[in-house]
């Protein structure tokens, strides 16, 4: 009971201004970095199957960013929602490329033990002298 009265009396406003601002700058910087890295991965052929993704992803987490900003100057419920719509929408794209990677290198490991196993046990017929 005690802290909800102390949450009361505390100026929200202010310090919630202040998260929304420094949470938008590095969902910024996180989704350039992301759109940089996306294009670097995209290069290569096989390398676009995980870089676009990224790209997309990182675009709607600049457009939340942005809508977070627009939020935080002009208490507009609207910009808040399409932040929240676009943050959500990244997080889905980024869900769906992380169990997608996780399912592809675990049948990679599979495919490399089936692939070693067998040299591995030829290597005792070979005499090496």
């Amino acid at each position: 009971m005690e802290d909800s009265t102390n949450f009361n009396q505390f100026n929200s406003e202010t310090n919630s201004k202040f998260v929304l601002l420094k949470m938008s700058r590095d969902m910024n910087f996180i989704s350039i970095i992301g759109i940089i890295y996306g294009a670097i991965q995209s290069i290569s052929i096989i390398g676009a199957v995980v870089g676009l993704p990224i790209i997309f992803a990182c675009l709607r987490l600049k457009e939340a960013a942005e809508a977070f900003r627009h939020f935080s100057s002009t208490e507009d419920k609207n910009a808040l929602t399409f932040a929240f719509e676009k943050q959500a929408r990244s997080f889905e794209i980024l869900r769906i490329l992380i169990i997608v990677s996780l399912i592809f290198y675990g049948l990679l490991i599979i495919a490399l033990l089936f692939i070693l196993i067998p040299f591995i046990s030829n290597l005792n017929h070979y005499d090496f002298k």
